[in-house]
């Protein structure tokens, strides 16, 4: 082999020999794909675990500064998670007058235990403002308490001169007066011995029924006024209207229909029996052969049997049927206990 071959040959050994030495030296100051990297932490705030969360109250009835409620009223509290039992009493969820009188009320909970209600042992007063407060002392099942305590909400109660609580059909008025479905007159009063006009009730029973009259319900009965509220254009001609088509009122003749004249109790009656039939078909039930109402159905053709059948139904709860003739005007007050005793 002549000495320039073996010069050629060994010089290309350690260029070989370089490369490799630069490709260890290059691994050994990156680091291998499978290497543990030390990489920047981002800004992350860990969220609060559920079980450590303070319970708030999500929603109150009545709304904060309500007026014109009834003697009734819902009263209850809404939490966002479940309350411990053993810290709700009357140190923490209590109602009160506004002159700080306690009110005696009896405390029931959702199954859920989300919802808590208070229940007053009487019906509340007329005309009186009326606070709820839930403090400190109510709990959720962690252990933690009431965001916010004391919290507190207040509403106040309808009144009418001339209907307190010794008013058998008080508590009856205060619902129908406060769902607008009956209201007073101008001096504040109610008038709960007043008869109820045939017009009258065309309405009231419209809006327990949920029916919407419009200007394109045309009254078919020639005496039927038109505008006699201010507040209410459609009053009564178009309520009329509206219940006569639905078939829930009927005419005294097929072009009049005696608008002023007070509504007779089995006129009444029957009407409010075609009503529920035509909005909730099924929902009253057919009495039994051998039940007894207190008034004779005999008494009439037309209204007898729609009297039995609403008594039956508890739609005339309340009310002294024994020492009342069906043929007598109703009075405001009966009606509103009849118009209640719908959503009862």
């Amino acid at each position: 082999m002549s000495r320039h071959r073996f010069f050629s040959r060994g010089l290309l050994v350690l260029l070989l020999m370089l490369v490799g030495m630069a490709v260890v030296l290059a691994s050994l100051a990156s680091p291998m794909p499978n290497e543990a990297q030390a990489l920047p932490l981002p800004n992350i705030t860990l969220p609060t675990l559920p079980i450590l969360q303070n319970p708030v109250v999500v929603s109150t009835s009545p709304h904060d500064g309500s007026a014109d409620l009834p003697y009734d009223p819902v009263i209850s509290a809404t939490f966002s998670r479940t309350m411990d039992p053993s810290t709700m009493s009357w140190a923490s969820f209590y109602l009160k007058k506004s002159d700080g009188t306690l009110v005696p009320s009896t405390l029931k909970y959702s199954t859920d235990g989300l919802g808590w209600y208070l229940y007053p042992v009487d019906p509340l007063e007329p005309g009186t403002t009326y606070v709820a407060t839930l403090t400190s002392a109510a709990k959720g099942t962690n252990g933690l308490v009431l965001l916010g305590a004391p919290v507190t909400w207040s509403f106040t109660t309808i009144s009418f001169t001339d209907v307190s609580l010794d008013n058998p059909y008080a508590v009856a008025i205060s619902h129908l007066a406060a769902a607008r479905v009956i209201s007073g007159f101008a001096d504040h009063s109610f008038r709960p011995g007043e008869p109820v006009k045939r017009m009258q009730f065309a309405k009231m029973i419209a809006r327990i029924i949920g029916l919407q009259p419009t200007v394109n319900d045309v009254c078919p009965f020639g005496d039927v006024p038109s505008n006699l509220d201010a507040n209410d254009p459609l009053y009564p001609d178009h309520y009329v209207a509206a219940a006569f088509t639905y078939g829930v009122t009927q005419g005294k003749t097929a072009t009049t229909f005696a608008p002023y004249d007070p509504i007779k109790r089995f006129q009444l009656i029957s009407m409010v029996v075609r009503a529920l039939e035509k909005a909730a078909p099924g929902l009253l039930k057919t009495p039994p052969a051998d039940y007894h109402s207190t008034w004779d159905p005999a008494l009439s053709p037309d209204h007898g049997q729609n009297a039995r059948l609403a008594e039956y139904n508890h739609l005339l709860s309340g009310i002294p049927l024994a020492s009342l003739n069906p043929w007598d005007p109703m009075p405001r007050g009966e009606v509103a206990q009849v118009l209640n005793n719908i959503g009862g």
